[in-house]
């Protein structure tokens, strides 16, 4: 017995008006486990997923630099975000280059901040060359021209730390989170609605049932492409935002942009050389992540020559018109790090740039 045969009751269910209006409720319930699923990383499993992210040394947490944690008090500061706010952001070491954010400010759960262990880095002689490994456990041949350009492109600036950070920050106080989830939770019930319609409009139901089966699956793989392409819509349009806000804070933010994005071509083609095939896969010779139609990000090229536009406007400007944040007093409990909320003249801050 085939599949059709044994699926045939089910079959002859679905086309009656009790069975179409089961399915319409199945189709809801879909979309409610996606909704689900896609927002529990963000809200009461943050901690878990915050654990599955975290760097750990000898089973214990790795902590952010005291250092570090300066930098970050600073970053906060000159996004004004209120103490009782940034009290709400967890921030914690993560594996891996960049760093890496869940959850939402405006969330009950808060949100959280993973930052590499690069970014406690000072210079080449602070790296960890032992942790840092290639595929199948192999250790990078750090004198090798890519293993020096590696090397080098892990140290980064004061600057370019707080450009990373204020971006993190921007992208976990604003409305991402909501906005994919509601996107991408949509789809399949819209998607479902759509076939509906389809088939009453042509009369689907008086062709043959392979015929049929082979459209609806046709139709469900339009589904997840659009799925897919929303995706992506929503990720490049906030990264957009979000840099266009980090220029808003003005010349020192925009010299870090500069600085991080061409460290992180430096990185990728350094990758590039030292992961052979799949680094050629994987990394453009410009140093940008290979996509052959989708464009889930800008490109990090694109995104250096916008910060670079902004540096050379602003120094067009006389220095002490050039916009900056106003001096902060920052002062913390290194792993708490709250802020004050008043400049170095004693005004209160303002709550927010947007």
């Amino acid at each position: 017995m085939d599949f059709f045969s044994r699926s045939k009751p089910f079959l002859k269910h679905i086309v009656t008006e009790d069975g179409r209006r089961h399915m319409s409720y199945v189709a809801t319930t879909v979309g409610l486990v996606i909704t689900g699923a896609l927002a529990a990383p963000h809200t009461f499993l943050l901690r878990k997923s915050k654990d599955q992210l975290q760097m750990y040394s000898d089973g214990y947490p790795v902590k952010p630099s005291p250092a570090l944690c300066d930098i970050i008090a600073e970053t906060l500061a000159d996004y004004r975000l209120p103490e009782d706010i940034s009290r709400r952001i967890r921030w914690f070491t993560a594996f891996g280059f960049d760093p890496i954010h869940m959850g939402a400010l405006n969330l009950t759960s808060g949100a959280v901040i993973g930052l590499p262990k690069t970014f406690s880095y000072t210079s080449v002689e602070d790296v960890d060359r032992s942790s840092i490994k290639m595929h199948r456990d192999k250790s990078v041949p750090w004198r090798t021209e890519a293993g020096e350009a590696l090397l080098n492109s892990l140290i980064l600036s004061k600057e370019a730390k707080k450009f990373a950070i204020a971006r993190e920050v921007i992208a976990v106080d604003s409305t991402y989170i909501y906005f994919k989830t509601l996107a991408l939770a949509t789809v399949f019930p819209i998607g479902y609605k759509c076939a509906v319609t389809v088939n009453d409009t042509f009369g689907l139901f008086r062709y043959p049932r392979k015929l049929r089966v082979s459209i609806y699956a046709g139709w469900s793989l339009l589904g997840i492409l659009v799925a897919i392409g929303i995706n992506d819509a929503v990720n490049y349009f906030y990264d957009k935002s979000a840099d266009k806000k980090v220029a808003a804070l003005g010349y020192t933010y925009c010299k870090g942009g500069v600085e991080y994005h061409s460290k992180r071509l430096l990185r990728n083609r350094a990758l590039r050389e030292l992961l052979g095939r799949e680094g050629q896969a994987t990394y453009s010779t410009e140093g940008n992540m290979s996509y052959w139609i989708r464009m889930p990000h800008p490109r990090c090229t694109s995104r250096r020559d916008f910060f670079q536009k902004e540096v050379d406007r602003l120094e067009q400007l006389p220095a002490d018109q050039r916009p900056e944040p106003d001096p902060i007093v920052v002062t913390h409990p290194t792993p708490g790090i709250a802020v004050r909320t008043t400049t170095s003249s004693g005004a209160p801050m303002r709550k927010g740039l947007w």
